[in-house]
């Protein structure tokens, strides 16, 4: 795990002094290494969390023969066999176990045939010093990110963090209107789009090949469905639960100890009781929330069953109390963290890094991913239930939805969007938006916006629909947000739940077995029986989020309003301030919750005030 940076000039020498500067302000991803290649056209940097082959793995790497140079962050958990592969057609190692040479050896035999053969997260840039030109690809999930600016017709600057590119000047700290009205539809801004107009991201499963400042793309991997006819249930769990176990251990490679975060979740049981096979002594972390004051959201805090599984297990287990006295500085540090805001609250995901760090741990294991292709946001699945039913006895949906016309499928679109569309639903941007904000913005309605996406999905069944949406827009910005944060302490995050053949298989999983008229996960839920304690396999979703609800009614409500209402607020000029009165007022006397919309406005403005953060005037 590390961070990268490159400056390429097709027609004259690479700016390595701001490839210097910008691992520098990322030192934070790799803290045990850094080094650097500068060659005629290109300036490669690179920061290194040591995780596996200390020694073998440094980089840049390059081939024998000079030609090939690679900077790579990530870990490619099917390693070892790809590179028993190569050996045995005849490809020499210098290092002892090197993910990194095996991407170099692999690439320079097959070319971009071989990023298909990955089986880990991994964001790549490789230069070929004969053709003179850059090979960038990035993990199919986009678990590690990489962003870039094309600064000229032939200069381009490349960083695992958008904040290495605005941090060293070669962006301006300046965000587009557009992009907060975005943020504050979808609480997100998706792939390759970032604030900045400048930077792009590379999207998941996208290789880019840039010659003489010119830039071309191809896919090497899209989501596509299978699903099979009814198949035998037993044999389906038996398989979820070895390829499950796989997973596991592929995701546990390392020559240093490997933790896991126990939420009490079934996605985080699952996950340590199998780590527990692998390695008996497995350290598990948990947090747990302030309830004093707490009312309804109590049901917050997972206690209960990250302790009964501790106890079951005789997990090597710490257990960290998150209060609200914490809340600003945790959020201070987030908006240092986070390129630009993401999703829904998140300083008890930093909160969590942190301590993980605090104990020595390098690498920690994460249940994300494992609800996006499990069918484990159920409650979308089911508010689609008749509306589905109905759409399969009418036409294609596929061909339905990628008609030009009718008021049916506007409607299958606007109630998807239901779902997706907050903090800030379109049918409110008028009041809690300033008109002039709104009269420059270039977005447009939600509706409309999901409509796009829908239209790429290669499948015609509205619940696939709605799983390939959570892929493109939740799963992605859920991605970036715990990457930041883990990195930011310098504690690698793996996410096995999202291992190519256990997600592979979900997709071949027919709907009626993944989920029924109670609840979804079913061939997860049913791999774990004779495994975790069936008060786990059972439990409901919940979320790991804290009791916002109550917190800023009781001990954060001087806070919330002293800051929302600030004269110094950072986005006092695009919002109606009489409104957010009123948003403040009704969430305190308990007629309305807007703990979403009240986090989101704390956190965006926190992080324009952290990083000196303007807004555009022109868009």
């Amino acid at each position: 795990m590390c961070g990268l940076a490159a400056s390429i000039d097709f027609q004259g020498a690479p700016d390595r002094h701001l490839t210097k500067k910008m691992i520098e302000i990322i030192r934070h991803r790799g803290p045990d290494d850094e080094q650097y290649l500068n060659l005629d056209r290109v300036s490669l940097g690179f920061c290194r969390l040591t995780i596996v082959d200390s020694r073998g793995g440094r980089q840049p790497m390059s081939t024998a023969t000079g030609r090939f140079h690679i900077i790579f962050n990530g870990e490619i958990y099917n390693a070892p066999e790809l590179r028993n592969d190569l050996e045995a057609q005849g490809e020499r190692f210098v290092s002892s176990n090197s993910d990194t040479e095996v991407i170099l050896i692999g690439f320079q035999k097959y070319g971009n045939a071989f990023f298909e053969k990955l089986n880990g997260m991994f964001a790549v840039i490789i230069w070929d010093q004969e053709k003179q030109q850059a090979v960038v690809a990035r993990d199919r999930f986009g678990i590690k990110p990489l962003y870039f600016v094309k600064k000229s017709p032939s200069s381009l600057f490349f960083c695992s963090e958008i904040k290495g590119l605005v941090r060293s000047g070669i962006v301006a700290p300046s965000i587009s209107k557009s992009s907060i009205l975005k943020y504050f539809s979808f609480q997100d801004t998706w792939a390759p789009d970032c604030p900045f107009e400048e930077v792009k991201s590379v999207s998941p499963g996208e290789i880019l090949i840039i010659k003489n400042g010119s830039i071309s793309s191809k896919t090497f991997w899209k989501l596509c469905f299978n699903r099979e006819p009814r198949s035998d249930a037993g044999s389906l769990v038996e398989h979820h639960e070895d390829l499950l176990r796989k997973s596991i251990r592929r995701s546990m490679i390392a020559d240093t100890d490997v933790g896991a975060y126990l939420s009490g979740g079934i996605d985080s049981s699952a996950i340590s009781a199998l780590a527990q096979e692998i390695h008996p002594k497995i350290k598990t972390f948990s947090c747990v929330f302030d309830l004093e004051g707490v009312k309804e959201d109590d049901i917050r805090d997972e206690r209960f069953y990250s302790r009964l599984m501790a106890d079951k297990f005789s997990f090597d287990h710490s257990e960290y109390s998150l209060s609200p006295e914490n809340y600003l500085d945790l959020n201070l540090e987030v908006a240092r963290a986070l390129d630009y805001p993401h999703m829904g609250p998140s300083y008890e995901n930093l909160f969590m890094a942190k301590s993980v760090n605090s104990s020595g741990i390098k690498v920690i294991m994460s249940g994300l991913g494992g609800d996006e292709f499990h069918g484990g946001y159920y409650y979308r699945y089911d508010f689609l239930r008749d509306l589905r039913s109905k759409s399969k006895r009418k036409i294609s949906l596929l061909n339905f939805l990628r008609g030009q016309r009718g008021n049916d499928r506007r409607d299958i679109i606007k109630t998807i969007t239901q779902m997706m569309n907050f903090p800030v639903p379109d049918h409110d941007r008028s009041d809690v938006f300033d008109s002039d904000f709104l009269a420059c913005t270039q977005l447009p309605d939600s509706t409309d916006q999901i409509d796009q996406l829908t239209k790429e999905c290669p499948s015609d069944d509205l619940w696939d629909i709605m799983m390939y949406l959570d892929f493109k827009t939740y799963l992605a910005g859920l991605l970036t947000l715990e990457d930041n944060l883990s990195m930011h302490n310098s504690l690698e995050a793996r996410v096995p739940l999202l291992d190519n053949e256990l997600v592979d298989f979900c997709l071949r999983v027919p709907w009626d077995q993944m989920i029924d008229e109670r609840t979804g996960k079913n061939i997860f839920r049913k791999s774990m029986l004779q495994i975790l304690p069936e008060k786990i396999v059972w439990k409901e979703k919940m979320g790991f989020a804290p009791p916002e609800m109550s917190w800023y009614r009781g001990k954060l409500k001087e806070f919330v309003c002293d800051h929302v209402l600030s004269s110094t607020f950072a986005l006092r000029d695009v919002l109606q301030r009489p409104k957010l009165e009123e948003i403040l007022e009704t969430h305190f006397d308990g007629s309305a919750n807007h703990q979403n919309l009240i986090w989101s406005l704390i956190s965006y403005s926190l992080w324009m005030d952290e990083n000196q953060i303007s807004i555009m005037e022109t868009q």
